[in-house]
């Protein structure tokens, strides 16, 4: 995962605990979903006639294209199934709602360093780590190359 979402191991990855998270899903316009891995890519085109009811268009019809559009956003293709993605979706259904989307600061249970992070920039995240109380208590990792496997570890640096 470093390699397609960090930059080639010079980025970082943010680790959040999601437990409060999970457990208001119920109470919130919040989605989660386990990724569904299909050779086939989800399209919603010209071809959308076909693959709804027309019976009942206004009722079913609706049903049908919803499920189409959440089917594309939980599908990627098989070659991705490795990851054993979750994804979650938020409903916004007004400006207020625009607040709610953010991810707290307190939620970050750990912070990881790339194993080919520049020391410039390790220097300036943690200094603006530093700066921040609240970032202070949060572990940091750096990320090592293991000398016997094909594998990289973490290591706490704080």
């Amino acid at each position: 995962m470093w390699s397609h979402y960090a930059s080639s191991h010079s980025g970082i990855c943010i680790e959040y605990d999601f437990h409060d998270y999970v457990n208001k899903l119920d109470d919130t316009h919040m989605l989660l979903f386990p990724v569904s891995y299909s050779e086939k890519r989800v399209t919603i085109d010209h071809t959308i006639l076909d693959k709804i009811v027309l019976k009942n268009i206004e009722e079913q019809g609706r049903k049908d294209i919803l499920r189409l559009f959440f089917e594309g956003l939980y599908t990627k293709n098989t070659v991705w199934n490795y990851e054993n993605e979750w994804r979650s979706i938020t409903l916004l259904n007004n400006k207020t709602d625009n607040a709610n989307r953010k991810v707290k600061v307190d939620n970050i249970s750990a912070v990881y360093l790339g194993n080919k992070m520049n020391n410039k920039t390790k220097s300036a995240l943690l200094k603006i780590i530093d700066h921040y109380s609240i970032l202070k208590k949060i572990p940091i990792y750096e990320m090592k190359n293991d000398i016997s496997e094909y594998k990289i570890t973490e290591v706490r640096i704080r």
